[in-house]
Order: structure tokens, then C-alpha cells, then sequence
């Protein structure tokens, strides 16, 4: 259904469709690629509207403890939640170096969830981030994954939150893809650059009509638009009042409720079929999918380094 059909329509325009199931409460969810300390305060200060935030000290956990990245976690607590970034080059990265870094996580900053970037659309590569999958949650952790556009339905079923786009503003306004039928809203995970600051709450909005249960628009642009976070009110994104230009429209929902709590839900873990994986004390088996070593990775590896790769359109690759 259209949303001009419904008579609704952000900033003047009727834009895309809505969801199959559209949230009444949205997060931001904001890829911190920055390190200092005053945007730090800013995450803190605007925490109650924000789902999960991510620590990148250096293209993943770098070479050792960071005791600037210790005093950050102390100080912003619980809320939101913390996703450490790991780099998979498409399922290029040996599965050993991947499970490398997400034990420094856990070892040196207590921290068990994980943000995997480069991950692939299609899905020849379902087994390599099943297994991922399972080592993650094995530690209550919760899984992200970052193919940047919307996969194929095998890549969906396997994290528990999943980036289905990552691109500019106009990109996002010309795009109609939809949400596949069958998946909660809180599965999905919009980033939007580019985007002028009098547009945000405008994009936003349309974000959450689509589906989204995560979502994060910011002015800044390539080649980083991720190095700093825009000033929001530290609140859900819910139906509102969008101001754009001369055009002020509400957006009302067929069902209403109110928001008494600023706690994220937490994400439906989905399993799937396409691999299984032997635990004991965490040690995961992969089976053998091309390119996956079926050797048992136990969570003292060492780590390799990251590979690089090319991107798809739009998306951008986390800074070195």
C-alpha cells in the first residue's frame, strides 16, 4: 500500500511503501567510527534513543588492550548496547581471525556482540557466518551483520539485526525495496548519509513507515560519513509531527501505544538449517563449505590480520 494512498506523506512527497510491518517505536542505531571522547559524551547524553553503538579501535579490536576504550565503555554503561566491530571481507577472512577478534572483545572490554561488515548478499557463504552465528550467542551475545542492501532471505535468517541499507539520502528516497514479509521490525537496520540536518526527523520517520526497528540518519558524507554523531532527542523515534520546508504532515499509526520505557527489544534469535555446529566450551566446528577450515576453533587463537576488499555501491568500508 502506498503511502499516498493513505494520505500520508513526509515532507510533501509520497514516498515507497510502507512495510509489512511498520514498528511504533524505531532507535537510532549509530556506527561510532570515532574514538574521541567529546562525541563519546554526546552518545551518553542522548543514550535513551539509541539501540547499539559500536567500538572500532582499529579496524576491529586492534593489537591490545586500549584503556581509552575501557574508560569509554565504564562511563556509558548498559544503554546502549556495545557491538564490537569485526571485518569478514565477504567471507574472505580466514573463519579463525574473525573468531580471533571477537574473543579479544569479550577478553579485554567484556564485550560479547558483534557488528560483522563485508558481509556477502547471496548465499554461497551461509555456512562461514552460521557458525559465526552460534560462537556468538554461545556468550549471550547478539549478532549484526553488514551486507549494506538487502539480502537474500538465507543471509536474513542468520544474525539477529541485519544493515538492509547503507547508502546516500537520495538513494534512499528513489529506493522501493521492501522488508520481506515474515521478519520483525527490529531485524532491520537502515543507515542513511548525506542527508541534510532540516531533513533527519523527515528521513527518520520514513525509515520507521519502511520497517525499520534501527535506524541512523547523519549529514555527514563520504568518504566517512560514520566519524562523528548528530544531535537527536534522546528518545524513540514514534510517530511524529515532520516539518519539511513549508510542508508540516502527521504521520498516525492504525494502532497506537505509549512509550513508558526507553529499553531496546531485544532481537528474536532465528536459527537456520544450512549448517550446525558442535560446541564445548565454546569452541565451534564448522562443517566445510568452500573456503571454511573444518579445524575446531578454540578461543585462544591468534589473530590475523584484516584483508581488504571493494565494496558495493554505497557502502562504506570502516577507516583503518
Amino acid at each position: 500500500m502506498a503511502l499516498a494512498s493513505l494520505g500520508v506523506s513526509i515532507g510533501g512527497l509520497a514516498i515507497g511503501s510502507l512495510a509489512n510491518s511498520t514498528p511504533l517505536v524505531a532507535y537510532r542505531a549509530v556506527p561510532t567510527y570515532f574514538s574521541d571522547d567529546a562525541n563519546w559524551v554526546t552518545v551518553k547524553n542522548q543514550a535513551g534513543g539509541i539501540s547499539y553503538v559500536i567500538m572500532n579501535p582499529n579496524s576491529g579490536p586492534g593489537a591490545a588492550v586500549d584503556a581509552g576504550w575501557v574508560a569509554r565503555l565504564a562511563q556509558l554503561g548498559s544503554q546502549p548496547k556495545m557491538l564490537g566491530y569485526v571485518p569478514t571481507t565477504y567471507a574472505a577472512r580466514p573463519l579463525v581471525d574473525v573468531i580471533a577478534d571477537i574473543d579479544k572483545y569479550e577478553q579485554w572490554y567484556g564485550v560479547t556482540s558483534i557488528f560483522l561488515d563485508e558481509t556477502p548478499w547471496g548465499c554461497s557463504q551461509t555456512a562461514y557466518y552460521a557458525s559465526l552465528a552460534t560462537y556468538v550467542r554461545a556468550n549471550g551475545g547478539v549478532l549484526i551483520m553488514n551486507p549494506g542492501g538487502l539480502p537474500l532471505n538465507c543471509m536474513i535468517d542468520i544474525p539477529d539485526v541485519i544493515v538492509s541499507f547503507e547508502n546516500n539520502m537520495q538513494a534512499y528516497l528513489s529506493s522501493t525495496a521492501l522488508n520481506p514479509p515474515g521478519y520483525s521490525p527490529q531485524k532491520f537496520w537502515h543507515l542513511i548519509y548525506g542527508a541534510p540536518t532540516g531533513r533527519h526527523r523527515e528521513i527518520e520517520e520514513l525509515a520507521r513507515l519502511r520497517g525499520a526497528g534501527h535506524v541512523y540518519v547523519t549529514s555527514d558524507d563520504l568518504p566517512n560519513p560514520w566519524d562523528g554523531i548528530e544531535t537527536f532527542p534522546a528518545v524513540p523515534i514514534t510517530a511524529t509531527t515532520i516539518v519539511s520546508g513549508d510542508s508540516t504532515t502527521t504521520t498516525t499509526p492504525t494502532t497506537t501505544s505509549s512509550v513508558t520505557s526507553t529499553t531496546v527489544p531485544e532481537p528474536t534469535t532465528t536459527t537456520t538449517t544450512t549448517t550446525t555446529i558442535e560446541t564445548t566450551s565454546r569452541t565451534a566446528v564448522p562443517l566445510s563449505p568452500a573456503g571454511v577450515s573444518t579445524t575446531s576453533i578454540a578461543r585462544t587463537s591468534v589473530s590475523g590480520s584484516p584483508g581488504s576488499s571493494t565494496t558495493p555501491p554505497g557502502r562504506v568500508a570502516a577507516p583503518a
